[in-house]
């Protein structure tokens, strides 16, 4: 996988209150926040540039997300309805793979671990592509466009064959 730079500045265009006021450094040593951004402003996209030093930092775990960002998240894959989002956050809490605190819900250890089994053991059967198709087959059954026991034997049939799998 190719390193992902980013490089960000800005430029005053206008000084308005700042004529009066600048701001103070959490860093006295550091450099004035509108230092001298010609070189940065210089650079077009795609063009190479010798780092004067690198810094790798893991980024953080998430924060959490609220019920509503979750649900959000949820739609964009086409995942669950309307009338089951408030089932699936509180069978989340009832299992104890997330906690709400502060009005956002964050993962337990035990949630990680059961989703990284999961994920691990049963790749094809977790994952939101597998999971919005299902949906969207459970969907035609009860438009009454498919059958809901050759669906069931199809998923049993995918089941097997990674349980199958998995055991060898």
């Amino acid at each position: 996988m190719k390193p992902r730079i980013t490089l960000r500045g800005r430029q005053l265009l206008e000084s308005g209150f700042r004529r009066l006021h600048q701001p103070a450094r959490v860093d006295p040593s550091a450099p004035p926040l509108m230092a001298d951004l010609a070189p940065l402003l210089a650079l077009k996209k795609g063009q190479a540039v010798q780092p004067r030093q690198v810094t790798v930092r893991r980024a953080a775990s998430p924060l959490g997300l609220s019920e509503a960002a979750l649900i959000r998240l949820l739609q964009e894959h086409g995942i669950g309805r309307p009338s089951t989002y408030a089932d699936t956050v509180q069978s989340l809490l009832n299992r104890e793979y997330v906690v709400r605190e502060g009005g956002l819900l964050h993962s337990t250890e035990r949630g990680r671990k059961v989703c990284a089994f999961l994920v691990a053991t049963f790749p094809q059967l977790f994952s939101l592509s597998f999971t919005a198709r299902m949906e969207a087959r459970l969907d035609e059954v009860a438009a009454g466009k498919a059958s809901y026991t050759e669906l069931v034997a199809s998923f049993w049939g995918e089941l097997t064959k990674s349980v199958s799998t998995e055991e060898r």
